[in-house]
């Protein structure tokens, strides 16, 4: 019985290396459990660690990195993509993260082993900067350290690698950090922490989620009121607002150009339904005891369509933690620290609830930014932050008062046998509608209803096998590190049940190649489906795309074209018919699905596409979109004839005339070539308009800026006189030179006063 006892050489070796190196010894384990779930991805050459078919890594991240780091490689900035949206801003939308210094791996590794290690590196980033704050309040090393694997392994981050959600992991990673220097600069007085905050704030916004950065900045303010008045600080809320300044004059370099590109995106304004996507649904609650209700995630989401976003809206972080968080929040009212932690996860869950609460309506219409972003649930990861956080200061509390062993272990085992009992009830009543399955055939919704009852089973197993654990311990201290280890045993199941992975490239990447020799080399496709990015591997262009942001003008003119309401834009919309404009996109292919999931090239060989240059001698003017559109439905538009512009060029002179066309190069951020016309034209190019595209004529054996004029709603063009034309365009965000300008200055004086601070004596 020497392995029980505390006595033991092994156990007392343990301990003395915790106390001597626990910082050393926290990694370790961070390290040795995250490996445990996926270091199996670390030594598998082409596994990617992420859902193929419903996971943006497939369709967005791998495609993008391949495209950003091919011409980076060749020593070509990526600032425009010409293969997704008939061209559209690759470096603006925030996601491609250039300017992360951990992006750097994709010049060294493969597009996989790049992937999987940012994410493993990111999660363990998070677990460690958590365990750090959790420390920083006082709460015991094994506390901090399984609220450590709690998050670490909860839903909010699982589920999001099962999703591909690489640059929501990224951000969110830096978050406990932004707390931890909160409470710091609220205490010490030299400016180190003050540093460390503005650092945080910079990897945040290099990161690439622009939502979880100004979620994290809301959340940050309300937690800094209540640290500054425990504190009496007044100078705290000051101190974060000019780190938060200062970081946005360092990374201006990308936030410049970002903004720009939003205020002609979709995301300029969006209405009231479409921002309120993704509120966290009240009854998702369920979610705190039994992960959700399913543990075959992959299967659910592989096999049927959910309206359940279910990386939105799981709240799971360990059930058994769950019921002492519970305990806690009853019992620690009166401990300051926990009763912020658990007003601050009130608050954020809240916040999270969305449309479901009168606060959303007022946020929307009253805070700025607050209506650019869809998606509230993400308020539960901050919610459950600092809900594990008040569970840690329970387990402290347990862990010196055994008498309260009895009471919460009574309460768990009968959840636990609750859950058993009622689980075909339950199942019975709210599974359809709680995964958005009321129309799904009763064979698989049998199925997966089965396959909810086991999850619910095991989960309250789970709960009465832990707190029986708990209540030994009255007899026996041991007791109260086993129900510790059901704790780590319970994250551990959850994530390796739910962990999924696909082989890169995946035969659908590789039978896109054969479009290749479908597909003439200046025309595109219309191909939306998952994959639709996948044709950036092999230099295909595509009308469609899959990508979070897209050039408002551009969507319209699709919405238009497939017949729906431009006045309500979705970015979730569907290309299922061709339409005849699609010509002047240089298209007259699309990809279609057949009834056994195959695909082949359907073409529309009567459609008149244009050519990447055309000369147009006839012009109409309209002023505004509806007149364009109504214009284009029954005016008898003819594209290849007449150009629709929104200002007049008073060109000269009447009739056509004669011309000719020389391409000399296409690269990815622009064009180059020379024309000949008789008369006065205008140069139609068939690619998208964004703010930025400069056209230069070399005159004078120098190239002069001239004017780019809007064609066509969603196209670019020049006007020339008659005679010989040599023209480039190129596309650079406008706003790019300056955002640079200010980010090396601003890093210089940041610089110099890290310099000053760190050689001040303490």
């Amino acid at each position: 019985m020497q392995l029980i006892t505390f006595n033991n050489p092994i156990i007392n070796k343990t301990k003395y290396f915790i106390s001597k190196y626990p910082l050393f010894a926290v990694l370790i384990f961070i390290i040795s459990g995250i490996l445990a779930v996926y270091g199996n991805f670390l030594i598998t050459s082409g596994q990617v660690m992420s859902s193929y078919l419903r996971g943006d890594i497939a369709s967005e991240f791998l495609p993008s990195k391949f495209y950003a780091f091919q011409l980076l490689k060749n020593d070509v900035f990526p600032f425009w993509n010409p293969f997704i949206f008939s061209g559209s801003d690759y470096f603006s939308q925030f996601q491609g993260a250039l300017f992360y210094p951990f992006n750097t791996v994709y010049y060294f590794l493969s597009l996989p082993a790049g992937i999987n290690i940012s994410f493993i590196a990111h999660i363990i980033l998070l677990g460690f900067l958590y365990f750090l704050w959790l420390k920083n309040k006082n709460i015991s090393f094994l506390s901090a350290l399984t609220g450590t694997f709690c998050i670490m392994l909860s839903s909010q981050i699982v589920m999001r690698v099962f999703a591909g959600h690489l640059s929501n992991i990224t951000v969110m990673a830096w978050i406990p950090l932004l707390f931890l220097s909160a409470d710091k600069l609220a205490v010490v007085k030299n400016n180190k922490w003050f540093i460390v905050l503005t650092c945080t704030v910079c990897m945040q916004i290099l990161g690439g989620h622009p939502q979880y950065v100004y979620y994290s900045f809301i959340v940050l303010i309300i937690y800094a009121v209540f640290i500054s008045f425990k504190e009496k600080n007044k100078f705290l809320i000051f101190k974060i607002f000019t780190a938060y300044i200062i970081s946005a004059l360092i990374c201006s370099a990308q936030l410049l150009p970002g903004l720009e590109f939003i205020n002609q995106s979709l995301r300029e304004y969006m209405s009231f339904e479409e921002s309120a996507v993704f509120s966290f649904r009240p009854r998702f609650f369920l979610s705190y005891l039994a992960a959700n209700f399913i543990p075959a995630l992959k299967q659910l989401t592989a096999d049927i369509h959910i309206s359940a976003a279910l990386w939105e809206y799981s709240t799971y972080f360990s059930s058994a933690l769950f019921l002492v968080f519970a305990f806690s929040a009853f019992k620690l009212i009166k401990n300051t620290q926990a009763a912020i932690s658990l007003l601050i996860g009130i608050i954020c869950l809240i916040f999270a609830l969305g449309k479901y609460t009168f606060i959303y309506d007022l946020m929307y219409n009253f805070v700025p930014l607050y209506s650019s972003f869809r998606g509230s649930a993400k308020f539960i990861f901050f919610a459950n932050l600092f809900f594990i956080m008040t569970a840690c200061f329970g387990l402290d509390y347990l862990k010196d008062n055994k008498k309260e062993y009895l009471k919460l272990s009574a309460a768990g085992i009968i959840t636990g046998f609750v859950l058993i009992i009622f689980s075909h009830q339950i199942t019975g009543t709210v599974f359809p509608s709680f995964y958005g399955m009321s129309d799904a055939d009763p064979a698989v919704l049998a199925f997966f209803k089965d396959l909810s009852v086991k999850n619910i089973t095991q989960y309250g197993l789970i709960l009465i096998a832990a707190f029986s654990m708990l209540i030994c311990g009255l007899k026996h201290k041991l007791f109260y590190y086993i129900f510790i280890i059901c704790i780590f045993a319970e994250m551990l199941i959850f994530a390796i049940s739910t962990k999924e992975s696909f082989t890169f490239p995946n035969r659908d990447m590789v039978s896109f190649q054969q479009l290749k020799t479908a597909v003439p080399q200046n025309e595109r496709i219309v191909v939306d489906i998952a994959i639709a990015n996948t044709g950036v591997y092999y230099g295909i262009e595509n009308v469609k795309g899959a990508d979070s942001n897209m050039i408002k003008r551009y969507w319209e003119f699709l919405t238009f074209s497939q017949g729906k309401d431009v006045n309500n834009l979705s970015k979730d919309l569907q290309i299922t018919d061709y339409s005849p404009l699609f010509g002047m996109l240089r298209c007259r292919k699309m990809l279609v699905k057949n009834l056994d999931n195959t695909f082949f090239v359907k073409n529309f060989d009567e459609t008149d596409i244009l050519n990447r240059i055309e000369i147009l001698y006839d012009y109409k003017v309209l002023n505004t979109r509806d007149e364009i559109f109504d214009y284009m439905k029954n005016g008898g538009f003819n594209p290849r004839q007449t150009v629709l512009l929104e200002l007049d060029p008073d060109l000269s002179g009447d009739g056509k005339g004669e011309y000719s066309v020389k391409i000399n190069d296409v690269t990815a951020n622009g064009l180059d070539f020379e024309i000949n016309t008789s008369r006065p034209a205008i140069v139609l190019v068939t690619d998208i308009y964004a703010k930025g595209w400069k056209a230069y004529e070399f005159k004078d054996s120098v190239y002069e800026e001239i004017p780019i004029i809007q064609a066509n709603y969603i196209l670019k063009a020049v006007c020339v006189d008659a005679g010989n034309h040599h023209i480039k365009m190129k596309y650079k965000p406008e706003t790019f030179n300056l955002g640079l300008t200010i980010s090396l200055l601003s890093s210089i004086l940041f610089a110099v006063f890290v310099i000053t601070t760190f050689r001040k004596k303490e």
